[in-house]
C-alpha cells in the first residue's frame, strides 16, 4: 500500500448528509484557568461581605476581627520590642493628658469625650484624668519637630518611644498642639494596637474626642466606609450623607451608629473568650 492511500484510508469520511441537517458543534473556550476560577469562587464572598452584609454577619464579623484585621497587627517600640495588638486591653485603664500649654478646658473635654464613648458602649474600662509623665513630655518634644524644621508632630515617632515608656501598662489619649506632619488637617488620630490616641488642642471638643475614642476602642473604620449598606440598621442610602459620630472629621453628630455601636461591642465580645469580662 502505497503512502498516499495510506493517508486517505486514515481520514475519516464524512457522512453524505445535506449541511441544514449537520450538527454544529461550537469549540469548549473558557474565559479562566481553573486556578483562577477557583480563586474567584473563594475570594468572592469576602468582596461581597465588604460591599454589602447583613446585620447578624456584621456583628459576627466584628467578633471573629474579620472587619478589622488591622486590628491584629503587632505594634513595635523604638527600641524594637514587639507587642501584642492591644496588649493594653488587659490593663483596663485609659489615661487622659496634655502637652505643655494644651488649656485645661481642652483636656477636660477630651476626658469627657472619652469617658462618654466608654459609658456608652458599656466598658468596664476605668478612664483617669492625670499630669503628663516625665517619660511622656520628653517623648513629646522628641516627636515634635521644631528650628528650622517647620512644627509638626510625629505620631508614629511618638507612639514607638511610648511604647518604650510605658508598654502596654495602659491606653492614653494625649491632647497636643502642632499640627501633625502627616497631614495639616488631621483632626486627630488613633490606634488600638498601640492604645494611642493623639488630638490637636485648638480643634478638640468632646465630640472629637468620643470620635478618636472609637477608633482607640476598635472601630478602625468610617460609616460611610465598606460595606456601604448592611441590611438590618436604618442609614442613609448615600454613605456619604450618614449625619453620625463615626463621619469622617468634623462630624455634626455626637452619637454612634448602631453599626458602629455594635462593632464595637462585638469586638470586645470577642476579648471575652480568655475568660476577661469588659463589661459592666
Amino acid at each position: 500500500m502505497s503512502d498516499e492511500q495510506a493517508v486517505q484510508d486514515s481520514i475519516e469520511v464524512t457522512p453524505n448528509v445535506p449541511w441544514w441537517k449537520r450538527e454544529i458543534k461550537l469549540a469548549e473556550k473558557r474565559p479562566f484557568s481553573k486556578f483562577t476560577r477557583w480563586l474567584l469562587i473563594i475570594t468572592l464572598p469576602f468582596i461581597l461581605l465588604n460591599l454589602f452584609t447583613v446585620k447578624p454577619l456584621w456583628e459576627l464579623g466584628w467578633r471573629t476581627r474579620f472587619y478589622c484585621l488591622d486590628n491584629l497587627f503587632p505594634v513595635q517600640s523604638a527600641s524594637g520590642v514587639k507587642y501584642a495588638a492591644g496588649a493594653w486591653a488587659s490593663s483596663k485603664r485609659i489615661v487622659v493628658y496634655g502637652a505643655p500649654g494644651v488649656s485645661e478646658d481642652a483636656i477636660t473635654k477630651a476626658y469627657d469625650g472619652m469617658r462618654a464613648i466608654v459609658d456608652e458602649v458599656g466598658l468596664d474600662l476605668r478612664v483617669e484624668r492625670i499630669s503628663p509623665p516625665a517619660d511622656a513630655l520628653a517623648s513629646l518634644q522628641a516627636a515634635t519637630a521644631r528650628g528650622g524644621e517647620a512644627p509638626g508632630f510625629d505620631y508614629n515617632k511618638f507612639m514607638a518611644r511610648r511604647l518604650d515608656d510605658r508598654g502596654a501598662a495602659y491606653a492614653e489619649m494625649v491632647l497636643m498642639q502642632v499640627p501633625f506632619i502627616q497631614s495639616g488637617r488631621i483632626l486627630g488620630l488613633s490606634n488600638f494596637a498601640s492604645g494611642l490616641a493623639v488630638l490637636r488642642e485648638h480643634r478638640t471638643g468632646t465630640d472629637l474626642a468620643s470620635h478618636e475614642g472609637a477608633h482607640l476602642l476598635g472601630y478602625s473604620r468610617h460609616d460611610d466606609e465598606m460595606p456601604y449598606f448592611i441590611a438590618g440598621y436604618s442609614e442613609a442610602l448615600i454613605p456619604m450623607e450618614r449625619d453620625t459620630l463615626m463621619m469622617p472629621l468634623p462630624s455634626t453628630n455626637s452619637t454612634l451608629s448602631p453599626r458602629a455601636h455594635n462593632a464595637i461591642v462585638n469586638f470586645w465580645r470577642g476579648y471575652e473568650r480568655d475568660g476577661r469580662r469588659y463589661f459592666k
